[in-house]
């Protein structure tokens, strides 16, 4: 199916006043209670013991009287999510890579695609204002293969077909060497670089500390998962290369974007409404810092009314020099996950690692500990005791990619390591203060 899009309209919804901005996402959260209601078991149990009122929900200012959808509902039951008028077999199903305490099964619908990649083109006026490019602009992507960024972007190629002024550029795996990236960039000289932001973030920094020849594009920009603010710091600083990111999820797709001044993320309120809570679930006031719950106004397959993204951050209405008029918020914690080396400094990614295992019978979720430079402590979570017939050549395939430089110890089913904040880390480098390590550490 292919699709026409009148992005130019749409990309001036974030400079309408705040009112019409409001009263569009107001009906379309009015309409998608109505499916909620009638079509969605989760909601409609509740609905019929009398914990939640319709009537009440005439608009997103009356969100905080509709239950909370903790991340273990989308996890254990993901079917009482799921409208039973959706069309399955012409919706999309995404899989959340289990590093935040177990999958989770999305199914997005055709509508809910096209408002994600109308809103793609938001950033295009941002990235042409930081480059001054935009129907020339040269790109090159590094990303996960076969990882989301991957799926979405051939999805979007068999729904809206090839399009007119194609962006000229090329695409990199994150474990791709850092002489073929090299090699990429220098020949493509992109205005952008994009992916995921970690690995981004570390081809240039290596570079920086090699002192290679390496053409340095205007703007690097994180579409998968944050950086740290030192990191951010040293690209900008260093490297002369400006950072934008975006802040988005498998449950929500886009949620918000860094716009040219780059101070916080403009949240897409139209298509995906955004509250701040206390950890008994009661509304806070704009400034304070709470849980993140965001309710996705346009999917109408897997139906997430006030869900628990499990990040935490604040909101504010305060104006933007950009003079868009959507909230801007600020997250406490990155989805930053670090990156993975050997001692030869391979580079790897979490994603990369997890492809060794996700399809495993009755997996659900996996964390990597890096002990010491070549000792990895590898945490596996199943749903049952199925992973004793595959889960001992799980060592040797991670061993095997990493080019036997790495020794892997799994263990399954015990217990995984929280932040502070209590999320649950992809990630935990105990060796920061070693090489390879010892110049992330020092970012």
């Amino acid at each position: 199916m292919r699709a026409r899009v009148n992005g130019s309209w749409e990309a001036t919804v974030p400079f309408w006043p705040k009112a019409a901005i409001r009263r569009r996402a107001d009906r379309r959260l009015r309409h998608l209670a109505r499916i909620a209601a009638q079509h969605v078991p989760f909601y409609r149990d509740r609905l019929a013991r009398g914990e939640m009122h319709i009537t009440e929900l005439r608009g997103t200012v009356d969100l905080a009287g509709w239950p909370i959808v903790p991340p273990d509902a989308l996890r254990d039951e993901p079917e009482r999510l799921v409208s039973e008028q959706a069309d399955l077999a012409h919706c999309v199903r995404f899989l959340s890579s289990g590093s935040t305490g177990g999958r989770k099964s999305v199914y997005v619908d055709h509508k809910s695609l096209i408002h994600n990649a109308v809103y793609g083109t938001l950033g295009k006026w941002v990235i042409f204002k930081l480059t001054g490019a935009l129907f020339r602009l040269r790109s090159v992507a590094i990303i996960v293969g076969d990882g989301t960024l991957d799926e979405l972007g051939q999805m979007y190629a068999d729904a809206f077909g090839t399009p007119r002024s194609p962006v000229q550029g090329g695409q990199l795996e994150v474990f791709s060497p850092f002489e073929e990236k090299l090699e990429v960039i220098n020949t493509i000289k992109p205005h952008v670089v994009a992916g995921v932001a970690g690995a981004v973030a570390d081809f240039f920094l290596e570079a920086h500390d090699r002192g290679a020849d390496v053409h340095r594009p205007k703007l690097i920009k994180g579409t998968a998962e944050g950086i740290s603010p030192r990191l951010r710091q040293r690209l900008e600083n260093d490297c002369g290369i400006l950072v934008r990111l975006s802040y988005a999820s498998v449950e929500s797709l886009k949620i918000g974007f860094q716009c040219e001044v780059g101070d916080g993320y403009h949240i897409h309120e139209d298509v995906c409404a955004v509250r701040i809570v206390d950890d008994d679930g009661q509304e806070l006031p704009e400034g304070e810092t709470g849980r993140v719950i965001v309710t996705n106004l346009v999917n109408h397959a897997t139906v997430l009314i006030n869900y628990d993204q499990g990040d935490r951050g604040r909101l504010s209405t305060a104006p933007c020099p950009c003079g868009r008029r959507f909230k801007r918020l600020w997250l406490e914690e990155t989805r930053e996950t670090p990156m993975l080396r050997t001692p030869t400094r391979q580079v790897l990614h979490y994603g990369e690692v997890l492809r060794q295992v996700i399809d495993g019978p009755g997996f659900e979720a996996m964390q990597i500990i890096v002990e010491s430079p070549d000792r990895w402590r590898v945490l596996i979570h199943t749903e049952d005791n199925t992973h004793h017939t595959w889960h001992d050549e799980i060592a040797e395939r991670i061993e095997r990619m990493t080019g036997d430089e790495i020794h892997v110890e799994l263990n399954m089913n015990t217990p995984f390591e929280y932040s502070a904040g209590g999320k649950q880390l992809p990630v935990i480098i105990r060796c920061s203060d070693q090489p390879p390590y010892l110049r992330d550490s020092e970012c």
